[in-house]
């Protein structure tokens, strides 16, 4: 959904998809201390509606989600914390 307001720092608009939808996106996975972090930005669909932005806090799958995972090899990357 983007930023609220056009400012930095930027302050996420909230909105919740509390039943089933179609998803695709794109995202990345690195590694946060000892364990994987995912940063998601995908669309979600149902019927007529669509909603899209970066998927966070807590998330639930229902019947099954398909995965393409692409390696990318020979580059050190880091996430930093905040």
């Amino acid at each position: 959904m983007g930023p609220e307001e056009d400012v930095l720092p930027t302050k996420p608009a909230w909105t919740k998809i509390t039943e089933n939808h179609e998803a695709t996106g794109i995202g990345t996975i690195f590694w946060r201390r000892t364990e994987p972090q995912i940063h998601f930005h995908g669309m979600f669909g149902k019927r007529d509606t669509v909603k899209m932005g970066c998927l966070r806090e807590f998330a639930r799958v229902f019947i099954i989600v398909e995965a393409i995972i692409v390696e990318i090899k020979g580059v050190s990357t880091r996430k930093r914390s905040r």
